[in-house]
């Protein structure tokens, strides 16, 4: 892979980030925002990111926003399917346990009126997530 095609690589995931800002700064405004195409393009950084054969991979801060983007679009199956071959990211597996929480939310297991209810089904999650 030569020079150029590693920079465009890079240059491309930091215009991944500026995307995902800007689709956060305008979230709920009159700005258009083509989810398909911000969704496929996130589970591709993320893909790179934990592949052991890529020769550019996005910066972490890249990642992390890539991750945020899917929880805020509801997405959290995409989140929870990341493998776990990166170890040492722990942002990598906050965005997990954070996507598991959200589904046992969303999935109603653990809904209730009472948020207390709500932090111990989230504290329930992130204990079996330690073990």
């Amino acid at each position: 892979m030569n020079a150029l095609t590693k920079l465009d690589k890079m240059i491309g995931w930091e215009i991944l980030l500026g995307d995902i800002l800007r689709a956060f700064l305008n979230w709920g405004g009159p700005e258009v925002l083509c989810v398909d195409e911000l969704v496929e393009r996130c589970q591709n950084c993320i893909k790179i990111f934990q592949s052991s054969r890529s020769d550019v991979r996005p910066r972490p801060d890249v990642v992390e926003a890539a991750l945020m983007a899917l929880i805020n679009l509801g997405k959290f199956e995409l989140v929870v399917n990341c493998s776990k071959t990166q170890q040492g990211w722990p942002f990598l597996e906050f965005f997990v346990l954070l996507g598991r929480i959200c589904i046992n939310v969303q999935n109603e297991a653990y809904y209730s009126s009472n948020f207390r209810d709500v932090w111990n089904a989230s504290m329930g999650e992130t204990a079996k997530f330690l073990n």
